[in-house]
């Protein structure tokens, strides 16, 4: 195991219990796995110097437009750099980069996944490299499935299903029918009974007040899972997705 892998593989323990506890993750581990790649690459030489300045430099915009609020904007400059870095000089970790970068805005505004999983797809993907990052997301939404199954079947033991209309079934699968005094902070209410949503605004402010019962979604832990990917990686780093389609199409 390289020095990227074991930093990678403690960020996201940590950020693994975070995501459970919170369901958010603190902006110092995809942030600080950016600075850790930009020196392991150039240490093993899988980066030159010129690349090296360069996406410092871009790492460095990108912290400050984190970091604080009113120069936002300046983190556009620094994806510019990984954009130069990227197509002039060829450099593998940048592209890798703006390819989640643009996966993860599309997962964010799409309501799909939370800002702090998608941040820290970015850094894994500078940190490790496209290939790998790709493999870990693609098996952690395998993982996915137990998770689920465990919603569906509560829902299934307190009779959440009786009132449901037949096009809100899906709901079954990601969300649990509960009083509004019960609606954890980090969870995300989808509706009542009347007036329902099959997409969770997870990144969105919650405008509409409730009673009685809702159907809230605890949110996918999804750190938990790339947690979980990332460590059966060291034993079959190949998607386990494409192994069970296999199975299924070809017995």
């Amino acid at each position: 195991m390289d020095l990227g892998y074991i930093y990678g593989l403690i960020c996201s323990i940590y950020g693994a219990f975070e995501d459970w506890k919170k369901r958010e993750v603190n902006d110092f581990l995809w942030l600080s796995m950016l600075w850790i790649g930009a020196f392991i690459h150039v240490l093993y030489g899988l980066s030159n110097l010129l690349v090296f300045f360069i996406e410092v430099l871009a790492i460095f915009l990108i912290t400050i437009s984190v970091k604080f609020e009113r120069f936002s904007k300046i983190g556009y400059c620094g994806i510019f750099l990984f954009i130069i870095s990227a197509f002039l000089f060829k450099s593998y970790f940048a592209l890798s980069f703006l390819i989640f970068y643009i996966i993860g805005i599309f997962l964010y505004y799409a309501n799909l996944m939370g800002g702090g999983d998608c941040k820290f797809l970015m850094g894994v993907s500078y940190l490790k490299g496209l290939i790998f990052t790709f493999v870990i997301f693609l098996n952690a939404i395998i993982f996915v499935i137990p998770y689920c199954v465990v919603i569906l079947l509560t829902n299934i033991k307190k009779g959440n299903y009786k009132k449901l209309k037949l096009k809100h079934f899906p709901l079954l699968l990601i969300a649990i029918k509960k009083d509004i005094k019960d609606v954890k902070k980090f969870e995300t209410i989808m509706g009542d009974d009347e007036n329902l949503s099959l997409l969770p605004k997870i990144n969105e402010e919650e405008e509409k007040t409730y009673k009685g019962e809702v159907w809230a979604t605890p949110q996918l832990p999804f750190l938990v899972f790339i947690c979980i990917s990332y460590i059966i990686y060291m034993l079959y780093p190949q998607p386990i997705i494409f192994d069970l389609l296999k199975l299924v199409m070809f017995g």
